[in-house]
């Protein structure tokens, strides 16, 4: 009997401290979902968040409702939340995981535009929150077509992805994929292949989320028309992005790369461009970034704010940015065009009263670009084809036969021929064409010349 007991009062304490810690762990998820808020609700993307959190004792519901920043987009996500350490009611559903968590979660996420029309149909993700507040997401999307109010059709065979989250979202890793997407239109139509992307974001000093994003793309086919039998097309598309932030300043790169470009007969490629930024001043953007919030606030409110573009542009400057582009060229058979320039702001020559003119007075620039003669041809078709195409798009023209199409092209590309060097600044030299710009003390001169040019800052006069 005495065992007996003791065996009820230990099964008792322990249910008794299970029931504590499920509450208690309620509660946890409840303040982990308001910091998440009240960090989302400081981004430029999100113009409203609205948590309603209905804690339970072993279970919680919340509806979370979010307006998309100048979209008329509305997110709604609706999470079912089983508390830990052990998820009692998954057990009570047949669901035997006894490792220890804050809570598993499973959301359904829908998005609607400004009619209410779903953009694309309600999807899953299961998240699961550890103890020591990371959390694992998993978000699953099936096949979907959808449709908006001027007929366009979003079409997708669905996407998968994953998203690691830190405590307080100060790292947030993540990956998806989507195999195939398309947007068709009355007057246009876009695909893409083979569709990914990852990222790593952590909170910087400046208070930024800085890190690393990388979206590729096997394919991406352009029409003018949804029939167009002669598409722009795109293949081994990629873009890299990477930030990082020290105590005296930001450093930024950008890296695009395509492995060719058709147009009709045209074809261009590989091209590569890679850009680098250095110098950004990490209190500034501090700055700049809480006038963004309350520059957000206040229109939400119908309130005047004193948000000054330009005075976040001057104090940017006095730190000297420096913008370089390290490598430019585009391949077409065995020519290349290449190039490479630089831009930076003489931050010891600006005022603290200085305007925009001022501010251009301070750029130092330069940049070279060198073409084969052999590249002006194809060069021109690609332009011309991009130009007509973007015109049938517009509805400017209406639709044409390949025949009609490749007349104007020809006829185009004739007439453009002998002065689009010229045009576009380039100088000839030997077999090739070349372009020297420098851009100092608000004087541009290009290939040796000076130019006379509404870009060019006023001269301080001499003497």
């Amino acid at each position: 009997m005495r065992r007996i007991v003791i065996t009820f009062v230990v099964l008792t304490a322990v249910i008794g401290v299970l029931l504590v810690l499920h509450l208690w762990l309620g509660i946890e998820a409840e303040n982990t979902y308001k910091r998440a808020g009240q960090r989302l609700s400081n981004t430029a993307l999100i113009s409203s968040i609205d948590i309603n959190f209905d804690r339970g004792w072993l279970h919680s519901t919340v509806n979370t409702q979010i307006k998309i920043r100048g979209t008329g987009i509305n997110v709604t996500i609706v999470d079912n939340i089983s508390h830990g350490p052990i998820s009692t009611d998954r057990l009570l559903q047949g669901q035997f995981d006894l490792a220890p968590v804050l809570a598993r979660v499973h959301s359904e996420i829908t998005a609607k535009n400004r009619d209410g029309v779903d953009i694309i149909p309600t999807f899953s993700a299961r998240t699961v929150i550890s103890i020591d507040r990371n959390a694992k997401t998993r978000v699953f999307a099936g096949a979907f077509k959808s449709y908006s109010r001027s007929k366009d059709t979003l079409e997708s065979t669905g996407f998968a992805g994953t998203i690691r989250f830190r405590p307080g979202l100060k790292r947030i890793i993540g990956s998806f994929a989507m195999p195939s997407l398309r947007l068709t239109g009355m007057a246009t139509g876009v695909e893409m292949e083979g569709l990914e992307t990852s990222f790593d974001f952590h909170d910087g000093i400046s208070g930024f989320s800085i890190g690393d994003l990388t979206v590729t793309s096997r394919k991406l086919i352009y029409r003018a028309t949804p029939q167009d039998p002669s598409p722009l097309t795109a293949s081994g598309l990629a873009i890299h992005t990477s930030a990082r932030d020290h105590s005296d300043g930001v450093n930024a790169t950008l890296k695009l790369s395509i492995e060719g470009f058709v147009a009709g007969p045209a074809k261009l490629g590989p091209g590569l461009i890679k850009i680098q930024l250095n110098g950004l001043d990490p209190t500034t953007l501090a700055k700049l970034r809480h006038q963004l919030t309350d520059r957000k606030r206040a229109i939400g409110q119908n309130t005047k704010t004193t948000f000054s573009g330009l005075d976040i542009i001057r104090d940017l400057s006095r730190k000297s940015p420096r913008i370089s582009i390290t490598h430019f060229s585009v391949g077409s058979g065995n020519e290349e065009v290449h190039g490479k320039g630089t831009l930076m702001m003489e931050g010891d020559k600006i005022k603290p009263d200085a305007g925009l003119m001022q501010l251009l007075g301070a750029i130092n620039a330069s940049a070279k670009l060198s073409l084969p003669h052999s590249i002006i041809s194809t060069l021109v078709t690609t332009q011309v084809r991009f130009e007509l195409a973007t015109l049938q798009a517009l509805g400017k023209i209406p639709p044409l036969s390949i025949e009609q199409a490749n007349k104007i092209i020809d006829a185009s590309v004739e007439a453009r021929m002998p002065d689009w060097p010229e045009s576009h600044w380039l100088e000839r030299r030997g077999n090739g064409y070349f372009m020297d710009l420098v851009y100092k003390e608000g004087r541009l001169v290009i290939n040796g010349e000076l130019i006379d040019s509404s870009i060019a800052a006023p001269v301080p006069p001499q003497g």
